[in-house]
């Protein structure tokens, strides 16, 4: 239960991510989304603003118990889960504890009392069930915040992800191979040398860019703003997309870079910071274009 895995107003993302059904939402997500299965957890759940399972099968567990305790003493039910309280067993217990961690029960009208069936009931009465799941969201996204906040890993993921939420681009009807390139360079789960020499236990200061190294010999930092914003091998491509959001503009500024890995392939810019609105097609080519810088 939620109890065993609930911090103050923070959730262990990790232990949730061991749940088997969250095992298998997750699988599921990251298939969506084209990312390795070892990519950030914390990630896909961000990009597709989807709550972890466990949330709802908290919610379905109070409505359980609201709606038993409202059976007559007669009903089977009833008579088990008043077994439950008395016993003080597991699955009450932790209820219980959901109950008074995430519902913010007035105190003035519920008092406790030396029978634990009465004091059920009155928690029952005046206990929200959508009180208790925003709850829980809440201090989900307490912990998904902070999580990518604190990893090293995911600090471009934090530049270009602002709001807990399914992302536009995931609804572009366009060839698999642009939406996964797109989720794979937002949720730093590419093959560029940042990340591929993370798992080589590699300095990060040798993680260089091999085009620059073997073609320019200098030495640059093969990262996320380095392949969007400044390495050669994909001037045309950046150029041309830069023209779609910002015609005319030879801003250098790194509000550009995050602009363009937070929003592209998406056709409709009119609600981003720029005013442009280039045409689906030219930056549909432009990304089709970057994508084969990523996949060969």
């Amino acid at each position: 239960m939620i109890i065993s895995y609930q911090r103050n107003d923070k959730i262990d993302l990790a232990k949730i991510a061991t749940m088997p059904s969250e095992t298998v939402h997750l699988r599921h997500l990251k298939y969506l989304l084209g990312i390795n299965r070892r990519s950030a957890n914390i990630t896909a759940w961000g990009e597709t603003g989807k709550y972890p399972l466990f949330i709802k099968e908290i919610g379905l567990c109070i409505k359980y118990f609201l709606r038993v305790m409202e059976l007559p003493p007669s009903n089977l039910a009833k008579a088990a889960l008043t077994d439950q309280i008395h016993l003080g067993l597991t699955w009450y217990s932790n209820v219980k504890s959901i109950i008074t961690s995430f519902d913010s029960i007035d105190t003035n009208q519920y008092q406790s009392n030396s029978s634990e069936v009465l004091n059920a009931a009155s928690i029952a009465g005046l206990c929200s069930c959508s009180n208790i799941i925003n709850g829980l969201k809440n201090a989900f996204l307490t912990s998904w915040r902070e999580s990518a906040r604190q990893s090293s890993k995911l600090s471009f993921y934090c530049a270009v992800k602002s709001d807990f939420a399914w992302e536009k681009y995931l609804d572009i009807p366009a060839v698999f191979n642009v939406r996964r390139s797109t989720a794979q360079i937002r949720c730093s789960a590419h093959k560029l040398a940042i990340e591929t020499g993370r798992h080589k236990n590699m300095p990060r200061s040798e993680r260089l860019c091999c085009y620059c190294k073997n073609e320019l010999q200098i030495s640059q930092l093969d990262d996320e703003e380095h392949f969007l914003y400044s390495c050669p091998q994909g001037a045309a491509e950046r150029g041309a997309y830069r023209e779609t959001v910002s015609p005319g503009s030879e801003s250098q500024s790194s509000e550009v870079i995050l602009h363009m890995a937070s929003t592209y392939p998406r056709g409709n810019l009119s609600e981003e910071p720029f005013n442009a609105q280039p045409s689906f097609d030219t930056s549909l080519d432009v990304v089709k274009s970057s994508v084969k810088v990523i996949h060969g």
